[in-house]
């Protein structure tokens, strides 16, 4: 279904032969939920006004655990967001203390947690967090 989606992008990092990470994500369309999921927060409607290349979101980022804290996420990350022209970018993230690298990433490159987003009915929660782009961002990317 995600690789159907338009703009769907993906990155994948090997050693070799062998893939040690991947992400991917793509452009929010008008329809979706993702802003609606959001359980303790209400956004303005000029917020969650999506046109299909307002907000780009990354749906997986992982690497292998033998491969992390050696700066492949951070290029993943540079990678699938490389010419990405949107206004902000969003992710979510598990709020169990294993995700707080994660999280601790995410905040360092600029992220900031919106609320908490229930996206389907037997889906764990997790925290929303954003990132806006500024136009000179991207344009040189």
């Amino acid at each position: 279904m995600h690789t159907r989606r338009p703009a769907m992008r993906l990155v994948i990092a090997q050693d070799g032969h062998e893939t040690v990470g991947f992400t991917y994500g793509y452009f929010l369309l008008p329809e979706t939920r993702w802003w609606h999921n959001l359980q303790d927060v209400t956004l303005p409607e000029e917020y969650i006004r999506e046109d299909g290349h307002r907000s780009f979101a990354i749906i997986e980022l992982a690497v292998r655990k033998a491969w992390r804290r050696r700066g492949i996420a951070a290029g993943l990350h540079t990678q699938l967001l490389d010419g990405v022209d949107a206004e902000r970018v969003t992710l979510t993230v598990r709020p169990e203390p294993e995700a707080d690298p994660a999280r601790n990433a995410y905040l360092a490159w600029g992220y900031r947690m919106i609320g908490t987003s229930h996206p389907w009915k037997d889906a764990p929660l997790y925290e929303c967090m954003v990132r806006e782009l500024p136009e000179p961002y991207r344009a040189l990317t």
